[in-house]
């Protein structure tokens, strides 16, 4: 895998701009600055605190996961499952849509 992979994988795996930077130095012998990590998601369009998913999407998602595996699972469970499927939204929509939907 090339570097840009390996960012984007990480990035949305939901590791903190150090972890990802200390990752690759370690675990795929690529030095790289925070600073340079910052640039180069920024080059790819990849940033925290946009882009959030609209919350139709966040609602028939979470409704899909409590009818399969996730019924037992808390907002946090959820939240990674969210990330992992490529979409973004906030832990508090997770957790408000998941209480009304299953409020147990």
């Amino acid at each position: 895998m090339n570097t840009r992979h390996l960012i984007e994988l990480y990035f949305y795996m939901g590791f903190t701009y150090d972890e990802i930077a200390m990752i690759l130095s370690i675990k795929h012998n690529m030095m790289i600055s925070v600073c340079h990590l910052k640039r180069k998601l920024h080059e790819l369009n990849l940033t925290r605190r946009k882009g959030y998913s609209d919350l139709d999407t966040v609602l028939s998602f979470i409704e899909y996961q409590l009818t399969t595996s996730g019924q037992m699972h808390g907002y946090r469970w959820m939240y990674q499952k969210y990330l992992l499927n490529g979409l973004k939204v906030k832990k508090e929509d997770i957790r408000l849509v998941l209480r009304m939907l299953d409020p147990q």
